[in-house]
């Protein structure tokens, strides 16, 4: 009887390791699993800025320009759809593997007017809004007491995805592209980017509405808070709490009470020299429709690419200002880092890798200047470039539209077959067959200025090539 015993124990450990392994690979094609997975494929105490908040940290914190631009190591994790408490817990998930000199905390996970103000049932058990936040995480005690803190039941099933996810066992073949997307390597994995702009008849529909539902800080979001700054003493780190922008037109009519909110939550920080708040509405920049999104819903402030280029160098100035990290960090895997500091593109003088191209067409011009009225037009770059005697396949072609220090445009262009770029170079067939690029956006984008482009090429071994093209726009 104490052999069997011994061998089911046995065989219960091996379970358990297989499981344990497996666990990462049975996920859902969702931005949350591979947001998770490569903030755990960082290296460990590495990082020196973290962000943590809903989709509006998504969408509105680039931490490529906050990295380059502050010459450190930051990474953002913004989930969808959560409230403050899924904040406290992904904060706590965060510290196991990293020692930020800085957390910053966005505040739309309770100054969104349909913020959650409650975080027990009347089971009393914590409401989680996106479950799938708990399910990213990897096995730790802290997602073992979350996961008891929220489900009534099946608490087992609810630690693992390969329970979860059983029916994808028999699904092989959609699950390998699910496992290969969220273990690419991208270059943008905390930050999306949206291209859509807020359209007049939104604005007008946001100008004539009113909302219902009020603003404020809740007995359970200061609670949370308040924990929030004790991890922040505990694990001596720099706390920032911080509001991204509204749409101008919507803050008109929400500005009493997010002051209101902003006095209670100083009222909270008080006594905590290692806490701070900012709130970006202050400044004296104004946040047109341009810098948001075309979304649904009169509530929704998402910012788009260009509001979050705005919204980051505002944040990243600020970091410079009034903290001293002093880490000096400039990443050659960035791709911001290459227009941010010049010195990156002037070591690439003697990179092996030189840079072939021709800006072709600039709306279907081919002056060195072009100009361009910012209300509406459409900017269409059209050219090819290739790494000399490389293969073009599988190259990613960037193009970088630089006005100065505090607004650069990174933007994947569209490929195109150019089978006569091969044929002009008199290159062994199919050589540079996929130089071709073409890039497409509304002037809308970006703001008014001078803007020099620049072209980065990565090729299929992840190195990144950057050059200036001497080309400029001039968007009036």
């Amino acid at each position: 009887m104490a052999k069997l015993y011994f061998k089911s124990i046995v065989f219960l450990i091996i379970l358990f390791f297989f499981i344990y392994k497996l666990d990462k690979y049975f996920v859902e094609d969702d931005p949350i699993y591979y947001r998770y997975n490569t903030f755990y494929e960082i290296e460990n105490y590495t990082l020196d800025v973290l962000f943590i908040g809903d989709s509006h940290t998504a969408n509105g914190i680039n931490t490529s320009i906050i990295s380059s631009k502050c010459k450190l190591d930051s990474y953002g994790i913004g989930v969808r759809g959560t409230n403050l408490f899924h904040a406290y817990f992904r904060l706590k998930e965060a510290l196991q593997y990293q020692k930020p000199k800085l957390v910053v905390i966005e505040n739309y996970t309770f100054l969104n007017t349909m913020a959650d103000t409650t975080f027990i049932d009347s089971k009393g058990m914590l409401i989680a809004k996106n479950k799938k936040d708990i399910f990213a995480k990897r096995l730790s005690k802290n997602k073992i007491e979350e996961v008891n803190l929220v489900f009534q039941k099946n608490k087992i099933y609810n630690l693992f995805n390969v329970f979860r996810a059983h029916e994808n066992w028999s699904d092989l073949k959609s699950q390998s592209k699910i496992i290969y997307r969220n273990n690419s390597t991208l270059y943008t994995r905390d930050h999306y980017r949206s291209f859509s702009l807020k359209t007049k008849k939104q604005v007008k529909d946001i100008i004539e509405y009113n909302p219902k539902s009020k603003i404020g800080i809740s007995t359970d979001q200061e609670m949370i808070i308040k924990e929030i700054i004790k991890l922040s003493n505990e694990h001596n780190f720099e706390l920032l709490f911080l509001t991204l922008p509204y749409y101008s037109e919507f803050y008109k009519k929400i500005e009493n009470q997010v002051d209101e909110v902003n006095m209670k939550l100083t009222a909270i920080l008080e006594g905590n020299s290692n806490v701070r708040l900012l709130d970006l509405n202050k400044n004296l920049e104004v946040f047109s429709r341009t810098y948001f999104q075309n979304e649904t819903g009169k509530e929704n402030n998402h910012l788009n690419y260009k509001g979050g280029i705005k919204a980051s160098y505002m944040i990243a100035n600020y970091i410079n200002s009034n903290y001293d990290f002093n880490c000096n960090k400039v990443s050659t895997k960035i791709l911001e880092s290459y227009l941010y500091n010049e010195e990156i593109i002037d070591s690439l003088i003697d990179n092996p890798y030189k840079i072939k191209f021709n800006l072709e067409r600039i709306n279907n011009k081919k002056d060195n200047i072009i100009q361009i009225q910012k209300e509406n037009s459409t900017i269409d770059i059209y050219g090819w470039a290739f790494l000399e005697n490389q293969n073009t396949k599988g190259n990613k072609i960037y193009l970088g539209l630089k006005k100065d220090e505090d607004f650069i445009f990174m933007v994947h262009t569209e490929s195109k077959r150019r089978k006569d770029v091969t044929d002009f170079f008199n290159k062994k067939e199919g050589l540079y067959d996929n130089s071709g690029f073409e890039l497409k956006f509304n002037s809308d984008l970006l703001e008014t200025g001078n803007y020099t482009i620049y072209l980065v090429i990565i090729n299929d071994n992840l190195e990144i090539s950057a050059t200036n093209t001497g080309k400029k726009i001039q968007i009036n």
